[in-house]
């Protein structure tokens, strides 16, 4: 008849020879004894813990030690335990089975949990600061309110984990698999995420200030109204392919080769003086993004929605903007230095004082853009749209302008030393408000001549 199995750690023989009369009483099964001689050994000695399991109902027990020792459960079988509020402190629990087990509100501070199996565990509101979890199995373990600060997490596995309002500041999480996970409003400020996989993970709201997420996937994770993702935020070579970063606070982050295509920037995103160089952002919503003082040197940009977003004074050198959206976008003063714009749209755009030298601006939709004193010179402007443009005081000398549509386009004081005109669309009177054609190619295929004082 199995009742309950009582193990009882003392500090004496006579309380060890009290257990075995227990064990004898209860008619213990071979595998509890082997379970026993497990955590102890087989060999007499001090135990001191105590455990109470009932089979009658459901696995459960309670755990205590003399104080100042540090309690051996290595490799122990604890799966289905109820354990509740135990002062764990500093155990040592690798490689232990404590699958499905309730670990809610326990102290587990300091605690050696390597290779441990904590599949299904309760760990709500527990404290697992410093506890070394590394290698560790966590899938769809509940720590939603739990203590991770400074934990070793390195190459754990957290997939479909509930970390809901879970302290991980300063954990280590590098190479941990943490995908579908449910981070909402974690803290993982100054956490070390360095190649972690998020892939799909829920992160609306959590606190990443200072967090290394260097070669991080965040590949379709949920970082909408993220807090905090600045003060120099190293996302370099991350993948966020297809995330949401709706209302995200990135200004300094560093995500030079991040991977952002398809990825949610909408809603004000704040990239300001973020490191963007070489990043993929092909397809990405960056609708009314502020993105100023940006550099995007070499960053994809292709095919991306940044209508609305401010991108004054960015770093635009050498950036693929092709067949972007950018109505009504802001580029004054921004560097656009062999940018390929080629298809992009940008009616309405600001692009006040920017340099544009060898750009290709190709079929691209200037209608009504504001281009005073912009620097044009040697672009590619063929078949491009700028009915209704301002470009007073623009610099277009050696410019490709042929069979473009410049009607209604504000020419006064524009530099188009050889430019080509070949075919474009602009009037007589538009022309005599430039200040210098000299060299030009005009839509008919001549060349005017210069006077005297070198005015055409």
């Amino acid at each position: 008849m199995e009742e309950i199995v009582i193990i009882l750690v003392a500090l004496s023989a006579v309380l060890g020879t009290l257990i075995g009369h227990i064990l004898a009483r209860t008619q213990a099964s071979n595998y509890q004894l082997n379970h026993l001689n497990a955590i102890y050994g087989s060999q007499p000695r001090k135990p001191d813990v105590v455990a109470i399991i009932d089979k009658s109902t459901r696995t459960w027990g309670i755990f205590w030690w003399r104080k100042g020792h540090r309690p051996d459960l290595i490799s122990a079988q604890l799966a289905r335990t109820y354990l509740r509020g135990v002062d764990f402190h500093r155990a040592l629990l690798s490689n232990a089975d404590l699958t499905d087990a309730m670990l809610s509100e326990c102290n587990l501070s300091g605690c050696d949990m390597a290779d441990a199996r904590l599949i299904n565990a309760n760990l709500i509101a527990a404290d697992l600061s410093e506890a070394n979890l590394s290698e560790a199995s966590l899938m769809n373990a509940y720590l939603s309110r739990a203590n991770l600060s400074y934990a070793h997490l390195f190459n754990a596995r957290l997939e479909n984990a509930h970390l809901v309002h879970t302290n991980l500041s300063n954990a280590n999480l590098g190479r941990a698999d943490l995908r579908n996970a449910n981070l909402a409003n974690a803290n993982l400020s100054d956490a070390n995420l360095y190649a972690a996989d998020l892939t799909g993970a829920n992160l609306c709201g959590a606190n990443l200030t200072g967090a290394y997420l260097t070669s991080t996937r965040l590949s379709k994770a949920n970082l909408s109204g993220i807090a905090n993702l600045r003060s120099a935020a190293d996302l370099t070579g991350a993948d966020l392919t297809g995330a949401n970063l709706s209302g995200a606070n990135l200004s300094e982050a560093y995500l030079s080769s991040t991977n952002l295509s398809g990825a949610n920037l909408s809603g004000v995103v704040d990239l300001t003086g973020a490191d963007l160089t070489g990043a993929d952002l092909s397809g990405t919503d960056l609708t009314g993004a502020r993105l100023v003082g940006a550099d995007l040197s070499g960053a994809n940009l292709s095919e991306a929605n940044l209508s609305g977003a401010d991108l004054s004074h960015a770093n635009l050198y050498g950036t693929r903007l092709a067949e972007a959206k950018m109505a009504n976008a802001t580029l004054s003063g921004a560097s656009l230095t062999g940018a390929d714009l080629g298809g992009a749209n940008l009616t309405g755009a600001n692009l006040s004082e920017a340099t544009l030298l060898h750009a290709n601006l190709k079929s691209a939709d200037l209608t009504g853009a504001n281009l005073t004193n912009t620097w044009l010179v040697n672009a590619d402007l063929t078949e491009a749209n700028l009915n209704g443009a301002n470009l007073r005081g623009n610099n277009l000398s050696g410019s490709d302008l042929s069979h473009a549509n410049l009607a209604y386009a504000d020419l006064t004081d524009t530099w188009l030393v050889n430019a080509n005109l070949t075919g474009a669309i602009v009037t007589d009177a538009q022309l005599s408000q430039v200040h210098t054609r000299a060299g030009a190619i005009m839509p008919g295929g001549s060349i005017p001549p210069v006077e005297p004082n070198g005015k055409p």
